[in-house]
């Protein structure tokens, strides 16, 4: 019998499971060798078909997104007990991804923010949804959690492929590993462990040493598209991140922002991000080190703008914790 799969989506912008589709025609063909018994994307099958597997009936799930209500806890605790393999796949489902940002507020400032005060919200009543007080009829939605959590936090996970999205070659590679036996120990990341700049297509200018005077965003100054965004005095996060990526943001003429997460064995991705671009500031004479850190804009969402969640300084809070 061909291997039965799955394809679960939470919380993040369903690129994951668009980028499965530019796999095109190699799609048609690994789906031929595998059935496909659940994707809410593409084929009309309701949640009791998860549940009415049978334990480990499924070969592997790939999940993608970040976990961000009860309820979506509720269903990848279903999946992992039917899968004999999770893949989280891209950086939502690795490390929290963009969404993991939120774990900066509470639980209640992001609801008022979403319904009720934002600059773009239109609400004169306040209501919320399943609010009732207010004379709202609109459904509840699922509770949050206190905290975004990346999926090893909730589940144990098989393996990784990251990225936002993945390239279609890693799912690739994933798929083709999975189908013929060859899939790593659990927890492997499937991507190469060098660093993004050996194999960035600028790594032969990039000076052995220099120093910041003066960092800057891309769009405050203008550089030459051929050299090394760092030499350029560009904040760019590929000594930091893992590479494998194709390059894509450093052939569209834009520095890496670490979605494929950190190296082997690096730990604490945004922390070491900190501690790099802290090295290359050089203060003027008369100037701290902390002024010209203060240079570089929002730099908790450069360093762990895909990572924040996964941060050791945001474990996951208990459920009556909204602190």
């Amino acid at each position: 019998m061909k291997p039965k799969i799955a394809f679960i989506g939470l919380s993040g912008c369903g690129g994951c499971e668009a980028a499965l589709l530019d796999l095109g025609a190699e799609l048609t063909e690994l789906a031929a060798r595998a059935d496909i018994v659940y994707w809410p994307l593409a084929l009309d099958y309701k949640k009791e078909r998860l549940e009415n597997l049978a334990e480990g009936e499924l070969e592997a799930v790939w999940i993608n997104g970040t976990v961000r209500t009860a309820e979506q806890e509720d269903r990848v605790r279903l999946v992992r007990r039917k899968a004999r393999r999770v893949i989280a796949q891209g950086t939502c489902a690795h490390l929290g991804g963009i969404a993991g940002l939120a774990n900066l507020f509470r639980k209640e400032e992001l609801l008022a923010a979403v319904f009720q005060t934002g600059l773009l919200v239109n609400n004169p009543a306040g209501i919320r949804p399943g609010d009732r007080t207010t004379g709202g009829e609109s459904p509840p939605l699922p509770p949050l959690k206190n905290r975004v959590q990346p999926l090893n936090r909730i589940i144990p996970v098989d393996a990784v492929i990251p990225g936002c999205p993945p390239p279609p070659a890693l799912s690739l590679r994933a798929f083709s590993a999975l189908l013929d036996g060859t899939l790593p120990l659990q927890g492997a990341v499937l991507a190469a462990e060098k660093a993004l700049c050996a194999y960035c297509p600028r790594k032969d200018s990039r000076p052995e040493r220099f120093k910041w005077r003066r960092p800057a965003r891309v769009h405050q100054k203008i550089w030459d598209p051929a050299i090394c965004f760092l030499a350029a005095e560009i904040p760019c996060l590929g000594p930091a991140t893992r590479g494998d990526c194709g390059s894509r943001c450093l052939q569209a003429n834009m520095p890496c922002r670490g979605c494929f997460g950190p190296v082997e064995k690096a730990g604490d991705q945004g922390a070491r991000i900190i501690a790099f671009l802290a090295s290359l500031l050089e203060p003027a004479a008369g100037e701290d080190v902390e002024a010209l850190m203060k240079t570089i804009p929002d730099p908790t969402g450069l360093a762990y703008l895909y990572s924040l969640a996964a941060c050791p300084l945001f474990p996951e809070a208990p459920e009556e914790d909204d602190g």
